[in-house]
């Protein structure tokens, strides 16, 4: 779906769609709830709605965990729109008592629950449903189903299908009436695939299994991350255009007016683990131009048993195109030992491998997002958060391609960028789904939150707790950002009004990276949107906010 003509700044909500709560939901937010929060959106003046990926996931709540690029998560689906849900009503009715009196998400039993009445739903009314027409020409229609029902059991094709043919139905028809009502959908294409995924299974040649992907050692984690997903083999996919790519947007476009691409860094180099390495520390960018064996042993003079000695530490590490230094290569002992002439050699080399990566990223990344950008018409936004290599926002630029602005991650000489300093073709939030909201940053140790509230221009000294005051102000410099788009988490919007927040400001957390816990992934409104739309006093006041954004004027 094209995004529309864009005149002016707009401002959008992000919410995952699992965090959704209606009077019509049962245990999590659906595809038609979409609907009635863009009814919210449209009476508060927002312009669009950001959500988590809706792959298919299985139990894994987590969004970015996909066993298919293509399936849609059941769990999303509204039973009661799908035909011959009657003979389950009273079970439907039940499970939303049961479900729907829970605080928070329970991912696994509403997923559970919901699979079991569709099977029964289908099994009832099977003779129909195989004899449905526009069912079937739907499933001609999408090859990636044939693989997927086979990942999940072949002999269930016909259900799969039957269920993913549904879930399309309500996803679009959603996204078709939130553009009536002038709301632009937002989705989110995950970069990385679960190892056990459909497409890993069924495309061997596209990925690189003996290669897992994560990050590098930082601040937060001296090992570094392994996220465990495979890694890409661009050059295979190179080989016809980026076909898997392009029918993963193309596929998107249905639904979408605009899309994120999640960590689009990947798109320029990814960190890489050998699969039998345990620690993050000890992988290395790809691609990258290597060290070839034959510098070591020639240009810097290294002796075989010197050049294994280095690779045995992991301070070098051998890869398929030559050797890459190890993160933590200049505590290496065995470097130390090395002659003055070989050692002074060796580190100056180094020191240039890390300088000398900026072109093939480039060249890498111009190339793969290239052939993308072309391929559709939605509006690309790229989450280009982390240690950024200088090529990046040049690449985005060129291809209008927008990146994200983070303002507690903003820092320049120690103190944090105004959002009115940002490059205009930028999405600006105030914090994201890996990150803590506004109420937990405020408590948070380890920046100069007095020196942010001096420069909010308030009276008075620095409250302990993020006041509504504190929240308003913060919400109005980040609505006066240079970003062509701000988007606002739901939970943060919440901050402004003491009656939608939550008891604990924790508890308003979507998800906490590398950390498996049951608190991740379950976060849900505490009012249905029902209660949200009545409430005009809330709704006025954040109205006046967004107000004021529309009216500048988008000045070159």
């Amino acid at each position: 779906m094209r995004f529309p003509k864009i005149t002016r700044f707009l401002t959008g909500v992000a919410v995952p769609v699992s965090s959704l709560r209606s009077q019509s939901s049962c245990g999590i937010g659906e595809f038609p709830d979409l609907v009635l929060f863009g009814e919210w959106c449209r009476r508060t003046g927002m312009d669009l709605i950001q959500i988590l990926p809706v792959n298919d996931t299985g139990f894994d709540p987590s969004p970015y965990n996909a066993r298919s690029a293509f399936a849609l998560n059941p769990v999303y689906l509204r039973l009661e729109d799908v035909p011959g849900w009657e003979i389950c009503a009273d079970n439907i009715l039940a499970a939303r008592r049961r479900y729907e009196s829970s605080e928070t998400l329970q991912y696994r039993n509403v997923l559970q629950f919901k699979l079991e009445t569709l099977e029964r739903i289908f099994r009832h009314n099977r003779a129909a449903i195989a004899a449905d027409k526009a069912l079937q020409e739907w499933m001609q229609a999408n090859p990636w189903l044939k693989t997927y029902s086979e990942y999940c059991g072949r002999s269930k094709e016909l259900f799969h299908g039957w269920t993913q043919y549904h879930l399309e139905l309500q996803l679009k028809s959603a996204a078709l009436q939130l553009h009536a009502m002038g709301i632009a959908l937002k989705g989110d294409i995950p970069i990385l695939l679960s190892a056990q995924s459909a497409d890993v299974n069924f495309n061997p040649s596209l990925f690189n299994t003996k290669l897992r992907v994560g990050a590098p050692p930082d601040m937060f984690s001296k090992e570094g991350q392994n996220w465990k997903f495979p890694s890409f083999r661009w050059e295979e996919m190179e080989r016809d255009n980026y076909a898997w790519w392009r029918s993963r947007l193309e596929r998107a476009s249905r639904f979408f007016n605009a899309c994120r691409i999640d960590h689009v860094l990947g798109f320029f180099r990814v960190w890489v683990i050998p699969e039998s390495v345990a620690s993050a520390a000890h992988g290395y960018f790809e691609p990258a131009n290597r060290i070839p064996a034959k510098a070591l042993l020639q240009d810097f003079e290294l002796e075989v048993h010197e050049l294994e000695k280095l690779v045995h530490s992991k301070t070098l590490l051998r890869t398929e195109g030559g050797y890459a230094p190890s993160w933590y290569w200049h505590h290496s002992s065995e470097l130390m030992q090395l002659n003055d002439r070989s050692g002074g050699r060796l580190r100056k080399r180094i020191h240039e491998y890390w300088d000398g990566q900026e072109s093939p990223w480039r060249d890498h990344g111009r190339k793969v997002l290239g052939a993308l950008a072309e391929s559709t018409d939605m509006l690309l936004c790229g989450e280009d958060l982390g240690v950024i290599p200088s090529c990046v926002p040049e690449v985005l630029e060129d291809l209008d391609i927008l990146g994200l602005r983070v303002e507690r991650w903003s820092d320049r000489d120690g103190r944090l960028c105004s959002p009115e300093t940002y490059p205009r073709l930028t999405v600006s939030t105030t914090s994201t789904h890996d990150s803590s909201t506004l109420r937990c940053w405020w408590q948070e140790h380890g920046w100069n939150r007095h020196e942010y509230f001096h420069a909010l221009n308030l009276p008075g000294n620095c409250p302990d707790y993020l006041t509504t005051e504190v929240c308003a102000a913060i919400m109005e410099r980040q609505l006066n950002s240079n970003s062509l788009i701000v988007v606002l988490p739901l939970q943060d919007l919440f901050a402004l009004h003491y009656d939608l927040r939550t008891m604990d400001p924790h508890a308003e957390r979507i998800n906490v990276p590398g950390v498996e816990s049951d608190e991740n992934w379950v976060y849900r409104m505490k009012l249905p949107i029902e209660a949200l739309l009545a409430y005009d006093s809330y709704n006025n006041y954040v109205k006046r906010f967004i107000d004021h954004r529309r009216t500048k004027t988008l000045q070159d």
